[in-house]
Order: C-alpha cells, then sequence, then structure tokens
C-alpha cells in the first residue's frame, strides 16, 4: 500500500550518485577502494574512533564483534530486550546466551542499574543499545564492566553522529556498531561500520572481516602474499554503496540539522497533548546529544496505540510500532524467558509509536500529522477540572492532581478485590483518571481487576523501622570520601531551589518515574516542588543539608524528616551520585535519629522501593528492619467504559 505520508523515504543530500558514477570510473566496484577509504577515514576522524571498519550491514557489525569477543558456549551477553534481533543473534550463533535487563521508563535504553544485578560468573559483555540515538548512561556501564572485566560492545545502529557527555556514541565502548540502512539517519541501503576502540581488536578484525585471510597487510606491503590464518567470512562493504554512502557523510551535519528541526517541530506541536494526559513525548538526558534518529510517542496502553495507528494509515500516514520484546519471542522463550519477567519493556513496546522522520518531511505535512492525532483524542477530551472528592474509601489528591492537570486519587485502605472494584467503579464515574493504591505483599490485585482498570504494578515498597534505644547518641565522622563535609539545617537557606537536583535523584526510584504514562518532565517538576516546600518546612519538621567547602549553592546530600504520633518518618533522602556508597547516607541518617530523640520518640520509619536496592542495603546496615512490603499499583480509569461488578 501505497501512503501520502510514508513513514521513511530515502533520500539524496549531496554527490551520492556522483560518486557512484566516479567508482565505476575509477575501475574497483568490490570492496576496500578509495571511497571504502573515505569514509573509513571521515568517521575515524569525526568521532574519535581508533578504527573503522566498513560491513555489509549493522547485523554484519555486530557478529564481527561477537566473533572478535572470543566468546565460549553458555557465556552470557546483558542486553536489554526491547532491540532489534540482530543484537541478540549476533551473540548467540557463537554460543552466547543473551540475558535480558530491563529499559529506563524515560529513555528506553537499558537501565544501568539493573546490569549489576544481572551478572554472574559466566558474563563476558555488555551490549548497551543506544535507542533512538540518545546515549545510555556510559560512565556508569564503562565503571561496571571494568571492575568486573567485561567487555562492553555498543550497538549505536541508531547512534551516528549522535554524543554522551561529548563523545560520539560507538567510541565509548571496547567495539561498537553502526548501520546505514535506509532507515537510518545516514544511509547507503544496506551498510554498517564496525568501530574499534581497543586496539588489541584491530588485526583479528581485519582478518575475519576478510575471509579469514591476512589480505590487508599483503595490501599495506607488509606480507609478500597473503593466507587463510583465521575463521572469517566475507564482511566487507562494496563500493558503489561506500562511494553513496560518503556523498551522504560529507553533509552529516546538514542531515543532523534538518532531523533536529522535523524533531523539535513535533515537540512544539505535540505539548498540549502531553500537558492534556494524552501523550508522553521522548525524553533527552542534557548529558546527551541526541542525533534525532526517532521521534516517537508513548499511549496510554496498547488499545489506544493501535486505534491511532489504524486512524493514522486510513488518513494515508504511516506510523509504526517499533520491536516486539525479545524475552517474548519463540527464540527468548527457548532461552527460558517469559511474559511479565520485563515488565517496563513490555508496557512500553505496546503503547509505543513512531511518527514518520525523514529527511525531505515538510512542515505542512508535519502539521498535519499532529492535526489529525489532535482529531483523533477530539472526542476523548472532557473537562474532569473539578472532580468530585467524596468517593468512599478513595482520597483525593488535591497537590498531584493540581500539579499533573488530571484527577488523582489514592485508596485509602488496603481492601479485598470486591470492595477494590467497587471503589474503582465509583471513581471511574467520578472523573478520575489515575488511582494510587498499595496492596500487602501476599495480596496479589486480581488480573481481571487490573485488565478493566488499565492497572499496572510500577513497584513493591518496602518500609523499614529502627527503634532507638535509650543511650547517648554518638555523632558520626563527617569525613566523607576524603572531605569533611559540613551538615546545616533547614534555617540555614533562604534559596529554597537548592535542593532541586538532589530530589531528582532521589525520585528516580518512586512510582512517578516508573510508571511511563507520567511525563518525566512533570515527575522530575514534581520532586523539585516537593523538596522545596520540604525546606520550607511545609512537608517535613526538618531538614538536614550536607555541603562541600562550605557552598551551600551545590549540597551533596539531605534528609528531610517529620514527626508522626509516635514516630519519626524519613520521607525523602538523597544522596549525590559521587558521594553514593561513601557513607554519606549513613551520616545523614544519624541526623534523622538525633531529631527523633529531640522529640521524645523512640522509632524512626522509612519507606523506600524494592528496586532501589542500594537504600535497602544501607538501612539493613543500620539496624533498621524490614516491617512490611506492599505491593504499589497505578490504576489508568477511562471514563468512557462501564465496568460491573
Amino acid at each position: 500500500m501505497t501512503y501520502r505520508i510514508p513513514f521513511n523515504k530515502p533520500f539524496i543530500a549531496g554527490k551520492e550518485l556522483y560518486y557512484v558514477a566516479e567508482a565505476v570510473t575509477r575501475g574497483n566496484i568490490a570492496a576496500d577502494g578509495y571511497f571504502t577509504n573515505a569514509c573509513c577515514r571521515f568517521l575515524e576522524q569525526q568521532f574519535g574512533i581508533k578504527k573503522v571498519l566498513l560491513v555489509p550491514s549493522g547485523t554484519a557489525a555486530l557478529e564481527l564483534a561477537a566473533m572478535l569477543c572470543a566468546l565460549k558456549p553458555g557465556d552470557e551477553v546483558i542486553m536489554p530486550s526491547y532491540t532489534f534481533v540482530s543484537t541478540a543473534s549476533a551473540f548467540v550463533r557463537v554460543g552466547a546466551r543473551p540475558v535480558f535487563v530491563d529499559i529506563r521508563p524515560d529513555t528506553l535504553n537499558i537501565d544501568e542499574k539493573l546490569i549489576e544485578a544481572a551478572i554472574t560468573e559466566r558474563t563476558r559483555v555488555i551490549v548497551p543499545v543506544h535507542y533512538a540515538g540518545v546515549g545510555c548512561e556510559m560512565d556508569t556501564i564503562m565503571d561496571i564492566a571494568r571492575r568486573h572485566n567485561l567487555l562492553v560492545v555498543e550497538d549505536a545502529a541508531q547512534g551516528v553522529n549522535a554524543f554522551y557527555k561529548g563523545r560520539a556514541l560507538g567510541s565509548i565502548g571496547h567495539l561498537g556498531c553502526y548501520s546505514f540502512h535506509e532507515t537510518k539517519n545516514f544511509i547507503c541501503g544496506e551498510g554498517g561500520a564496525l568501530c574499534i576502540n581497543d586496539e588489541r581488536f584491530i588485526e583479528r578484525a581485519e582478518i575475519l572481516r576478510d575471509k579469514g585471510t591476512n589480505r590487508q597487510k599483503f595490501f599495506r606491503g607488509e606480507v609478500d602474499k597473503y593466507t587463510w590464518v583465521d575463521i572469517g567470512s566475507s564482511y566487507v562493504m562494496a563500493e558503489l554503496l561506500a562511494a553513496f554512502l560518503y556523498g551522504q557523510l560529507e553533509q552529516i551535519e546538514a542531515i543532523s540539522r534538518r532531523r533536529r528541526e522535523i524533531f523539535e517541530r513535533y515537540h512544539e506541536l505535540l505539548a498540549p497533548l502531553e500537558e492534556e494526559g494524552f501523550l508522553r513525548r521522548p525524553t533527552i538526558p542534557t548529558e546527551c546529544q541526541s542525533n534525532y534518529h526517532i521521534y516517537y510517542i508513548l499511549l496510554q496502553d496498547e488499545a489506544t496505540r493501535d486505534g491511532l495507528m489504524a486512524y493514522l494509515k486510513a488518513q494515508g500516514i504511516l506510523a509504526v510500532f517499533h520491536y516486539v520484546p525479545l524475552h517474548t519471542s519463540p527464540m527468548g522463550r527457548s532461552f527460558g524467558y517469559k511474559e511479565g519477567q520485563l515488565p517496563v519493556t513490555e508496557d512500553l513496546a505496546s503503547r509505543m509509536l513512531r511518527l514518520p522522520v525523514f529527511y525531505s518531511l515538510a512542515n505542512e505535512q508535519q502539521t498535519e500529522i499532529v492535526d489529525r492525532i489532535r482529531g483523533y483524542f477530539a472526542p476523548w477530551k472532557r473537562n474532569v477540572a473539578h472532580v468530585g472528592a467524596t468517593v468512599p474509601g478513595l482520597e483525593y489528591l488535591s497537590w498531584d492532581s493540581d500539579h499533573f492537570g488530571f484527577p488523582i486519587g489514592r485508596v485509602s485502605r488496603h481492601t479485598s478485590d470486591s470492595e477494590l472494584l467497587e471503589v474503582l467503579n465509583r471513581a471511574r464515574k467520578a472523573g478520575y483518571k489515575l488511582i494510587y493504591y498499595r496492596s500487602v505483599q501476599e495480596k496479589l490485585v486480581a488480573d481481571e481487576i487490573l485488565r478493566q482498570f488499565g492497572g499496572i504494578l510500577v513497584d513493591n515498597a518496602v518500609t523499614f523501622e529502627k527503634q532507638l534505644g535509650s543511650g547517648q547518641w554518638a555523632v558520626l565522622d563527617q569525613r566523607i570520601a576524603g572531605q569533611y563535609l559540613e551538615v546545616l539545617n533547614a534555617d540555614s537557606f533562604q534559596d529554597h531551589s537548592v535542593l532541586d537536583e538532589l530530589a531528582i535523584v532521589a525520585g528516580q526510584y518512586s512510582r512517578f518515574f516508573q510508571d511511563a504514562r507520567i511525563p518525566v518532565q512533570k515527575a522530575r517538576e514534581l520532586y523539585r516542588i516537593w523538596a522545596r516546600r520540604a525546606l520550607r518546612r511545609e512537608l517535613a519538621d526538618e531538614v538536614y543539608v550536607a555541603l562541600r567547602n562550605g557552598d551551600r549553592s551545590c549540597p551533596v546530600g539531605f534528609v528531610a524528616v517529620r514527626v508522626e504520633q509516635d514516630a519519626a518518618r524519613v520521607s525523602l533522602i538523597s544522596v549525590a551520585p559521587m558521594y553514593q556508597r561513601h557513607g554519606l547516607g549513613r551520616l545523614l541518617m544519624s541526623y534523622a535519629e538525633s531529631y527523633a530523640r529531640e522529640r521524645k520518640v523512640a522509632r524512626v520509619i522509612v519507606t523506600t522501593q524494592f528496586r532501589n536496592q542500594p537504600a535497602c542495603r544501607l538501612y539493613e546496615k543500620i539496624a533498621y528492619t524490614p516491617v512490611r512490603v506492599e505491593n504499589v499499583y497505578h490504576f489508568w480509569l477511562d471514563c468512557s467504559k462501564t465496568y460491573e461488578k
């Protein structure tokens, strides 16, 4: 079927066809001619890569990388499940087992916080996939690899001319893989490149790429004849494709500039729909410079995504979803994986829709696409600004509702399924959009209720408690990571925004950040506001802030505490990443305990998320006992439906 506005369209940006003709005239259209060498030099110099080898595809680059890792049968390779099949198959074909890790809800990249827990004695490689041209958290990943003596192979198929903290994607790991498929930013039909950043791999990579021979040494005059020296294959790119590619690379900045214009125009036009809660736009962390490979939107659920996709198709516009998670595929199941193991991956994959992005996409076409999306949601719009707050068993969360712009409630106590069903039905009729509910760990909400009311299990909340003794409180050493830290209380701060970024660090494990339906920027802003109100003592009785070198403009940690009847509750604690695992969390908790003693309460309570394993380990080390584990649910109510008991 032909679409008025296709999802992708190949394009000519410069001298591509001229260079193809020149390659023929030069007399070499097979491989490793003038244009192959020109492309390799360009990529090496542009991105600071030690050695680049052009190959027939991104898949070929991954397969070469897997061969260079010298894996043995049963070795394990950590990667996301949300990726193209080649990421996994390249390693499986040499005998390795893929170990799938969940993704981050903001960038859809591998969740670096989950990698270390997946490492075993058989782990050999980590494969971060830079989704949509947005870099993974490479500093953390490289640090993990270094500490565990692992190799890192970047799947940068979508990451050409994208950067992480100023470093090109594909240039950071030991090996990197690019793709120049016709759907990518820079194209030659089918093509790829192996990026070699560790010199020990260069010689063998050349041999494996050239059918297992040392022919490249022969071409350089290092041997008088070439011969078979290893088990390789034909992984060279045809010179005609390299000629076309060179024409594209010459226009790399112009192509990137055009894609950025398209991305930013979508972002601006779709902002009102995100504010109204109909979709979520992509997130690019500040440390990442994207190449704007994909513009996607996340819808409320799979049915909405599929409905919008079909609606756009009927209007002659092709928007498409992306990967089926590999762990749910037939091959993934053959390794023992099953649905439900990677909830973030499964949730986002079911709600993702990619919009058309290509070099020649006109502004008028973008405007039409967004207008069609608005038209799809127009019948759903209704005014729910003033929702009734008198639903039995439900607490109306006015602050959350005002912040997010739609009615939010919380089920006020643990309840049976039948009672929960009744509360959710009443909440729907009253116009609520989001309901927050905690159940005891042993009591999972019935699948039927989850399906009917858009319910998702976003996390498990763990509550810790410590009984304070009557002895003298000991002041802990305030020298952390070799530096003396000063700790001040809330009275010392006139600027209530100083905790903004630390509050976001604290919130990254929260239900707001784990539920991809909630706009990330809104979640970030919620925690900024929370910290400011805590520092003004509106949401906390006291806040202790740790400073380095007395610098009040850049605190390195804080703890907020309030007294509730006979206990002191730590409502939020945050430690700057550079000071984590150095004892600052322990120091801040000691201040919270001291405050509890001053207020003459004998218990300190703190709740964190089970995903936040560093915090869980900290509390256990300082004699806190886990007293309660709860399942944390979000129910997204479709107010147009009626459900009966």
